[in-house]
């Protein structure tokens, strides 16, 4: 067999157990009667070297080798992702708790947005209850709002027949 030969038959036998990466960085996978064509090479030869090296076990290995770097690639970004919204979460019920902390200490509240912000800050509490329990500067902030809506809590009861509108 000629080095030229045995080079083309090496070519064929890479694309064949690792594919072939597109420039859109998707990766294909040929049959070998599809790359026999294509690198115009004796089906015969293919076939029986083919089998003797085993090329179609070690191509079903590289591709659940490579199954499994895409599944811990993915779980990766998920992971990163889900970090993401819960920073975001954390800064945004941050924020919120900030200015109904303003607002409150100010007293420019009308009842209706007393009652709106009561209301969304109870939400982002059942939503994130694990942004309390995580650092302790927010939970700071966020047990001195909360005492200052059961404050408000406790008007509304012992005023009977005022009601936040």
């Amino acid at each position: 067999m000629s080095l030229k030969n045995s080079q083309t038959i090496e070519d064929l036998k890479q694309e064949y157990i690792y594919g072939s990466v597109h420039k859109d960085g998707r990766r294909s996978f040929k049959s070998l009667d599809n790359l026999i064509k294509k690198f115009e090479l004796s089906p015969s030869t293919i076939y029986r070297r083919s089998s003797k090296e085993s090329w179609k076990d070690q191509r079903i290995a590289f591709r659940a080798e490579l199954s499994e770097e895409i599944k811990k690639a993915r779980k990766h970004d998920i992971v990163n992702d889900i970090e993401l919204i819960h920073n975001k979460a954390t800064q945004g019920l941050s924020l919120i708790l900030d200015k109904a902390i303003n607002c409150l200490e100010q007293q420019i509240l009308k009842p209706r947005d007393l009652h709106n912000l009561t209301q969304t800050i109870i939400a982002c509490y059942k939503n994130l209850p694990e942004v309390v329990e995580s650092d302790e500067d927010d939970n700071e902030a966020f047990r001195s709002a909360m005492d200052m809506l059961e404050q408000a809590a406790a008007f509304k009861r012992d005023t009977p027949g005022f009601e936040f509108k």
